[in-house]
């Protein structure tokens, strides 16, 4: 059974190299926002979306900002909320870049993929399978999942704690945690 896959971003690479060594057809979706960075696949047709001027503008921005790393604190929350905020803003910068390139998304439209497979991090792949309807969503993650990413992965919540990296770390009895 010959499936034709669309997989983005550059960590599930590898499971684009292993789709196409049995006999799938796969295009890989590679948003560039760190250019430095490989896109890991060798097997799968490649298709890059740039890098704009606003996301360079963003890191380069990002890039003059300097953390103690001794003395900062994960657990301050105005420091937790500027540093969202500034990862939110490159990922929304390329997201919106993907998703504005109105020829791609009507070459991916008329491609009429089995699967999509997107690495959950952000959220711009999920978005994107509902623009381009393929038959099914496939959603991973490379780190542990966070609270968002539960009930996409048929995960359910628990009501005593907020499950997280950070666990041991945290007082489920504190609403600070």
């Amino acid at each position: 059974l010959l499936s034709s896959f669309i997989v983005s971003q550059p960590v599930l690479g590898n499971i684009a190299d292993v789709l196409v060594e049995a006999g799938h057809d796969v295009t890989s979706l590679i948003p560039i926002i760190n250019p430095r960075v490989n896109d890991v696949t060798e097997k799968s047709k490649i298709i890059y979306v740039s890098r704009r001027l606003r996301l360079k503008m963003i890191l380069n921005e990002l890039a003059t900002i300097r953390i103690d790393f001794i003395m900062s604190n994960i657990l301050d929350p105005i420091e937790a909320l500027k540093h969202r905020t500034n990862v939110a803003r490159h990922f929304v910068s390329q997201c919106r870049a993907l998703v504005n390139d109105t020829k791609l998304l009507d070459d991916f439209r008329a491609e009429k993929f089995d699967v999509f497979i997107v690495e959950n991090f952000e959220m711009c792949g999920v978005a994107y399978s509902h623009l381009i309807k393929p038959r099914s969503l496939i959603t991973a993650s490379a780190s542990y999942p966070f609270s968002y990413m539960f009930e996409e992965f048929g995960i359910p919540l628990s009501l005593s704690h907020n499950p997280s990296s950070f666990i041991s770390h945290l007082d489920v009895h504190s609403m600070w945690s």
